[in-house]
């Protein structure tokens, strides 16, 4: 071993100069592309990316995420914005960014649970007054244009960590 090991991740981006990158096809690059721009949270609930032509002419084309459930979806779409922009630093020009949800059944997945139609329900819980007022807080320097979606997203990524710390101590031995 070697005092000064690199990461896999490190290796893997240092073979694919932009030559490299080029040979690649353009599905990959996306895939590439989304997964180094963002975080845990997005890679794990992401279940495959593609990339599919716009439909204005002379348009780039436009970025297809499938997402494992629809509160991420709904979570995503919102922020969709913001991983345009943190993609385009990255090289990658995409229109838009559409996340639909995977529609294959994963019983792997925590935290869903099936209606009588076959729709996949995430039950949240309310957040208080405190709570909503703190990310309306935290939004109100952000430009007009993207607040309402912030805030909207903010919301239900609260409301989802609100859940998940519920089910921990229910679940955690005493």
């Amino acid at each position: 071993m070697h005092s000064d090991s690199t990461s896999l991740s490190d290796l893997l981006s240092g073979m694919l100069d932009e030559a490299g990158r080029a040979a690649v096809s353009e599905n990959q690059r996306a895939s590439y592309l989304w997964n180094r721009a963002n975080g845990d949270i997005e890679r794990q609930h992401t279940t495959g990316v593609f990339v599919m032509d716009s439909k204005v002419a002379g348009a780039d084309p436009i970025l297809g995420v499938y997402i494992d459930t629809r509160s991420r979806v709904v979570d995503f779409t919102a922020n969709r914005e913001v991983y345009l922009a943190r993609i385009s630093s990255m090289g990658g020009r995409y229109s838009d960014i559409k996340f639909l949800l995977n529609k294959r059944k994963d019983s792997n997945r925590p935290g869903t649970t099936e209606n009588v139609v076959g729709h996949t329900v995430e039950e949240l819980p309310r957040l208080t007054k405190e709570e909503e007022e703190e990310i309306e807080s935290q939004v109100s320097s952000l430009p007009e244009s993207l607040r309402a979606d912030v805030f909207r997203a903010m919301v239900l990524s609260y409301q989802r960590d609100k859940k998940e710390n519920t089910e921990t101590k229910k679940t955690s031995p005493r």
